[in-house]
């Protein structure tokens, strides 16, 4: 009897533990459920990187930073995976960070930099990725490591897409010193100079000119230009007003397009110049296109 009674002492021991296990394991689902939803449903992108091998805290901001280019997404929701081009997570999970994520350069490295200065955190630390096209789009990036034994494991993060921010504050600091610096201008080529800086910087082009409409031909004629090579410069520098290009600039409406897309003649100076997009912004006073 002795024994029997030991034997269901110990069963009922055991019902108790698994009964234990699996509350814990429900209340482990309920918890992972939760968190699932809360990654799922936020506005903002959410990603976890890990590091394989995990980076040695001991190296130099910059071997640190040469070993975490290499670090895999292994948790991200929809809103992060839509800003890496993909629809779902489950399409961008298992990538390496360096095929995701083409970074306008020294932005990244910017941003790692101070995430490691700062004990591997960072908060609302700026990230500018560049897209197919040559634009740009602006971050706030917010994240946390995961350190153990002196090596970094793993980052989670969060970040959100403040570009109209960005740019509108962009906008409003381009104005304000266009306007202090034509208050001095000496003469029309410092006008010129002046606003042709400023429209390449709103653009975040790289070459540009001025062209004024003659009054009496009605002729476009080049006045001031910037990053653009002498033979370009040469073959560009007039329009006759019933030429393709004079009679777009005339319609009096911007044009921002893919260079090889727009329908003007184009020779071997203007291909050789391996322009990607154009930007055309007519300047209209009385309704007439004056520039």
């Amino acid at each position: 009897m002795t024994v029997m009674t030991g034997d269901m002492r110990t069963t009922e021991q055991l019902r108790s533990e698994l009964s234990g296990l699996r509350l814990r394991l429900k209340e482990a689902q309920a918890i992972e459920e939760r968190y699932r939803s809360l990654i799922s449903n936020t506005t903002d992108a959410v990603f976890c990187y890990e590091f394989d091998p995990p980076v040695p805290i001991h190296l130099s901001v910059q071997e640190q930073l040469l070993m975490m280019a290499d670090c895999v997404l292994v948790e991200c929701n929809d809103v992060c995976a839509r800003s890496y081009g993909a629809d779902r997570a489950a399409e961008v999970v298992g990538r390496k960070f360096s095929d995701l994520f083409k970074a306008a350069p020294g932005s990244l490295e910017n941003l790692f930099g101070d995430f490691i200065r700062q004990g591997y955190c960072v908060v609302d630390g700026q990230g500018v990725q560049l897209l197919e096209d040559g634009s740009k789009r602006y971050y706030a990036n917010s994240g946390w490591g995961v350190v153990q034994e002196g090596k970094l494991h793993r980052v989670w993060g969060s970040f959100r897409d403040v570009t109209e921010d960005q740019v509108a504050q962009q906008i409003v600091r381009i104005q304000r010193d266009l306007g202090v610096a034509l208050s001095t201008a000496e003469n029309l080529q410092d006008v010129f100079r002046l606003c042709l800086d400023a429209g390449l910087q709103l653009a975040d082009m790289d070459c540009g000119g001025v062209y004024l409409v003659d009054e009496q031909t009605g002729d476009l004629n080049m006045v001031h230009h910037r990053g653009l090579g002498d033979a370009f410069v040469r073959a560009a520098s007039h329009y006759q007003a019933d030429s393709a290009s004079a009679r777009l600039v005339m319609q009096g409406e911007p044009v921002f397009q893919y260079y090889d897309k727009l329908d003007v003649p184009k020779d071997d100076v203007r291909r050789q110049e391996n322009l990607k997009a154009i930007g055309i912004v007519p300047i209209q006073y009385e309704n007439q296109v004056i520039a």
